[in-house]
Formats: structure tokens, sequence, C-alpha cells
């Protein structure tokens, strides 16, 4: 069965694999994208995970609006280094450590606005791999909250 995302206009093919897992608003969890929705291929490259499992490019799990109007980054490893003590509630309010891993636009909100101690809303989600050491991670961004 094909549907198409209403935010990139790609089509999806439910049950066929791939790399890309959108999750718009935790609703569409194993729907797969043709191609995923790269951050930054000119960068980083397409690498996709099945092919490079410890070296793979970062992808978009979900994105509310179009690349050139994302803004304020953070990447989940460095928020993790910068405060442990607010990193570790931000983990709690979504579900413990863990469920960092099963993020959907909801939980990647409540997770900023616990980290943050602010009312902001997670626009657009990224997996990307650290080719240093092969571990997973994750980018946020987010708008505050009107």
């Amino acid at each position: 069965m094909k549907r198409k995302s209403p935010f990139t206009g790609m089509e999806y093919v439910a049950g066929e694999g791939s790399d890309m897992h959108y999750g718009y608003d935790g609703l569409s969890r194993g729907w797969h994208a043709a191609e995923p929705d790269w951050v930054n291929p000119e960068c980083s490259g397409t690498k996709l995970k099945s092919e490079h499992p410890y070296s793979y490019s970062p992808f978009f799990l979900f994105r509310a609006k179009p690349k050139e109007q994302l803004n304020n980054a953070m990447y989940h490893d460095r928020m993790q280094m910068w405060d442990q003590k607010k990193y570790a509630d931000a983990c709690e309010a979504i579900g413990g450590e863990r469920a960092i891993h099963q993020l959907n636009r909801t939980t990647a909100t409540e997770f900023l606005k616990t980290y943050l101690g602010k009312d902001v809303v997670c626009t657009a989600l990224a997996e990307g791999c650290n080719i240093g050491n092969g571990y997973p991670y994750w980018i946020f961004w987010y708008d505050e909250a009107k």
C-alpha cells in the first residue's frame, strides 16, 4: 500500500525494508520511505544504515517544515555532556534512557521541554551515526512555542 508524506511528498510502501522510519506524531512508525530524507547529502553523504551500520549518514525521522526553515539544532550526545542531570530528567520524562531510540514528534517535544525548561515544539528529528565510535546520535530542531 503506497502513501504520500504531507511534508516531503515522498511515497511510502508499508512493510518494505529501508532505512527511513518516519514518525509523524508517532502515527506512522513502520512506514518506510523509498529514499531517506537526508539531512545534508552534500556534506555528510548518503550512506544507508543497512549498508553502513556503524557509519551511516544522518536522515530525518520527521520534519514539520522545509530544511531551510529549521532553527535551533541540538545533538543529544552534546546535551548529555552539557548537563547530565537535565538529560537524565528529560529521559525520565519520556520513559527512560532507552526511550530515546523510539522518539516521535510528541516524545521529542516533551524531551526538549524538560531539558530546556521552557515551552518549545520539536520541528524535526534526525538520526545519524558517529563514525568515530559507531553509536547513533539524534539531532533535535525546535522552535519556541507560540
